[in-house]
């Protein structure tokens, strides 16, 4: 008895909440349509953009690949490469894309017969300090940014000579060295060798003009001990003197006028004498 009335109580509440719930969906049945049609044209929008930035990353992905970098189309292929980099949505795409610029760059900067390209080497620079900015999160990045910046500035000393690039070069390598995530790196390695021999490697060698003659010398001998800047082989001419013929030490003339000690072979000896020499 008990049971069944506990049972028809629960229907009644259950009645009682289905009529309300059914009265408050009438009610505000235009307010639950509103939403409910909200909330599809955000899925509906989300996943229309989601594959549109898709497709988009696919046709920036497909056209970098079809870029070239020679000396005869660099210009337009970095121009176009820039766009893809600004107009990229992907992360991962403008990252790669940057390595590239700056791996491509730094080629062509070293194909000029007379040293580096300094146009290179500001697009090589200009790539690896993006790369540092965007993507100070990623160590190997950071690392390969740090190693292009010394590189670059290794070479802009090697063009101009100017102190200055030996000083930013060296800050970039002291960062690889000194700071902890790069410890145990092949980086670090080769960056500690490369700060250690960076005095050696990067001097300024000073031309000099060739010191006027001396008037006190005829010119015939060069004294070697003394202080001197060559500034160029041209300057100074060697003049060889050939030396005396040696005499000739091993017939020694006689004088005619110097008789010998020694008997002639035809010259009879003294009568007086017999066979004991005695007279």
């Amino acid at each position: 008895m008990k049971t069944e009335r506990r049972h028809e109580l629960r229907t009644n509440e259950l009645s009682v909440f289905l009529a309300d719930a059914n009265d408050w969906t009438r009610k505000h049945s235009t307010h639950l349509g509103t939403v409910v049609i909200i909330a599809v044209v955000i899925l509906v929008g989300y996943t229309l953009v989601k594959r549109s930035r898709a497709s988009s990353t696919d046709a920036a992905w497909q056209t970098m690949r079809e870029l070239s970098y020679t000396l005869e189309n660099a210009d337009a292929s970095f121009d176009r490469l820039d766009q893809l980099i600004a107009d990229a949505n992907n992360r991962d795409f403008k990252m790669i894309a940057l390595l590239r610029k700056a791996r491509s760059a730094r080629n062509l900067a070293t194909l000029q017969d007379d040293g580096f390209h300094p146009k290179y080497l500001d697009e090589a620079a200009a790539a690896y300090r993006a790369l540092l900015n965007d993507f100070p999160d990623r160590m190997p990045v950071v690392a390969t940014a740090l190693d292009g910046l010394a590189w670059v500035e290794e070479s802009r000393f090697a063009v101009d000579g100017d102190a200055a690039h030996r000083s930013e070069a060296r800050t970039f390598l002291e960062r690889l060295v000194s700071e902890p995530r790069f410890k145990g790196t092949p980086f670090q390695t080769d960056a500690a060798r490369r700060l250690q021999d960076l005095d050696v490697s990067l001097q300024t060698v000073a031309m000099v003009d060739a010191p006027p003659p001396d008037p006190k010398l005829d010119g015939t001998r060069l004294d070697l001990t003394d202080s001197f800047q060559l500034s160029s082989p041209a300057d100074y001419s060697l003049e060889v003197v050939p030396a005396a013929p040696p005499a000739d030490d091993t017939d020694e003339a006689v004088p005619a006028d110097e008789p010998s000690d020694e008997p002639e072979a035809d010259e009879p000896l003294p009568e007086s004498a017999d066979e004991g020499g005695r007279p």
